[in-house]
């Protein structure tokens, strides 16, 4: 079994250049009005049907584009992600 870093690890699901059914692609943070939507991701990543480690990718475009992040205001830590769940 091949071990990843997991900076090689997202690096190389950003280079496939599409989301798959463990990995997703978000162009920024989600903002405190759409915690809504951070759970569900959240909730689908968990139950991906590989059963696989998830990643949900912060600043890049759905086609795989690395856009970066220029505000950090909507990030959260461990304890904020436990406490939305």
């Amino acid at each position: 079994m091949r071990k990843y870093s997991l900076n090689q690890k997202v690096s190389e699901l950003i280079n496939l250049k599409y989301e798959g059914s463990y990995w997703d692609f978000k162009r920024e943070h989600h903002s405190i009005e759409n915690n809504h939507k951070l759970l569900h991701d959240i909730i689908c990543l968990a139950n991906n049907i590989e059963n696989r480690e998830a990643y949900l990718i912060i600043g890049v475009a759905d086609n795989g584009e690395v856009i970066g992040i220029n505000e950090q205001q909507f990030r959260r830590n461990q304890q904020q992600l436990i406490n939305i769940v």
